[in-house]
């Protein structure tokens, strides 16, 4: 997809012209970068723009900002524009869209980008990638993980949380059996991306994957680790698993743990710091982190999520751009993870970078509420969703959430779903 095909944005130009044309600048002028993004913490952003400039002398404009739910299409309209903007924000969702219309340059051809790579995680380096090639440098991240009551764990005489699907299962019969939960195991399931997100994170702990390297689908026939996934599902549902599981988004995941009436789920680890906190949960102290569970032949497996930042083709300024998002999404001048760490120790924000993890300050701030040890050892088994990042997921993932739900209520086998969700993917695959 090239720029001319992105012209249905044009109806938002007009409000937009004036600043993303870059009228009256001059290439003769100094350079001042211009760095672009949703609105959270702007005083914070804009003093580490401050710091940014004194260690290396680089001006940059102040930081440019939109609300988050309008950020993507008023970025697109910048970008039909001729954007002037030098690094934008990029959430992973975005990443196909932008790099395959060539709004945003891959990093490749940069000095010393492999020794960066080797300080993130893989699995964010494959969140981040299009193509094969690395478009950006992290903001911040997460990975979803097993949150567990140890409360609850401890009254049923358990010792350690479940390290398969068999023990999780026969954790929560001896929890439930005991009278301490009704249904020890909810499950985000609402018929959104919410479901969708969860059956990958199973399937992965399943040992196997949705689709193959050309993003074919393999769970009607080659991989059985969705069809195990949601049989596992399916045959605790309304048991172990609860049932309002259909109706939930990780909002309600999050309230049903913090009220102390559950005891596991999977969630994006920064919601264990809502969890621990005692102005909003009832279980401060008590939610714990686990990987997520294998099944035998495979220890783990998981998702990431990585907001990160990129440089624009327009930009004239790359070598300047550059030194800038390394800056903010890897080591200052003097050699730290000024940014990263400052976003974990200050706000909670999550990192894929490896040596933060041995920080000392980040570990003690991480302790207070979560386990840095769990989180570093749950990146090893983040899975890449490269079929994400491609132009006829979105629609191939809606049309899949009411099937998913079929399976789990046994409106429909699951063979038949699995073989429809597959044929629409190919079918989808081909068209686009």
């Amino acid at each position: 997809m090239k720029r001319s095909l992105c012209i249905m944005y044009a109806g938002l130009l007009a409000t937009l012209t004036l600043w993303a044309s870059g009228e009256g600048e001059s290439r003769d002028e100094p350079v001042r970068l211009k760095l672009t993004g949703w609105s959270y913490e702007v005083d914070t952003v804009n003093d580490n723009l401050r710091m940014f400039t004194e260690q290396t002398g680089i001006a940059t404009e102040p930081f440019f900002n939109f609300p988050s739910n309008q950020y993507h299409d008023k970025q697109i309209t910048s970008f039909v524009a001729g954007t002037s903007f030098d690094v934008v924000y990029v959430r992973d969702s975005y990443l196909a869209e932008w790099a395959s219309a060539e709004w945003i340059i891959p990093l490749e051809d940069f000095d010393g980008i492999e020794a960066i790579k080797n300080d993130i995680a893989q699995g964010a380096i494959e969140q981040m990638s299009y193509q094969g090639k690395l478009y950006g440098l992290p903001y911040y991240a997460g990975r979803s993980i097993m949150v567990y009551n140890s409360d609850h764990l401890a009254q049923a005489g358990i010792t350690a949380p479940p390290a398969t699907w068999d023990e999780l299962v026969e954790q929560a019969r001896i929890i439930q059996a005991q009278g301490i939960s009704e249904y020890p195991i909810i499950l985000d399931l609402n018929k959104s991306e919410h479901i969708m997100t969860t059956i990958e994170i199973l399937t992965h702990g399943h040992g196997g994957r949705l689709f193959d390297e050309n993003n074919a689908p393999v769970f009607d026939g080659s991989d059985p680790a969705l069809k195990e996934a949601l049989s596992f599902i399916k045959a605790h549902f309304g048991d172990l698993i609860d049932p309002s599981s259909l109706v939930s988004t990780d909002h309600e995941v999050v309230q049903a743990l913090g009220a102390g009436t559950r005891t596991f789920g999977f969630l994006s680890d920064y919601n264990v710091k809502t969890l621990n906190d005692p102005e909003s949960s009832t279980i401060a102290g008590s939610a714990k982190m686990a990987l997520v569970p294998g099944n035998g032949d495979v220890k783990s497996g998981s998702v990431g999520l990585v907001r990160f930042y990129g440089i624009t083709a327009d930009s004239k300024n790359k070598a300047a751009a550059y030194e800038l998002i390394k800056f903010l999404g890897h080591r200052d001048k003097n050699g730290e993870f000024f940014v990263s760490k400052r976003w974990a120790l200050e706000f909670g924000l999550g990192f894929v970078q490896i040596p933060l993890f041995e920080d000392p300050e980040v570990n003690a701030e991480l302790s207070t509420w979560g386990d840095p040890a769990v989180m570093q050892l749950q990146d090893e088994y983040v899975r890449g969703r490269p079929y994400r990042f491609t132009p006829w997921f979105q629609e191939w993932q809606t049309a899949s959430w009411g099937e998913l739900q079929k399976a789990i209520k046994g409106d429909e086998s699951i063979d038949a779903v699995l073989a429809a969700m597959a044929e629409n993917a190919a079918s989808l695959k081909a068209a686009y």
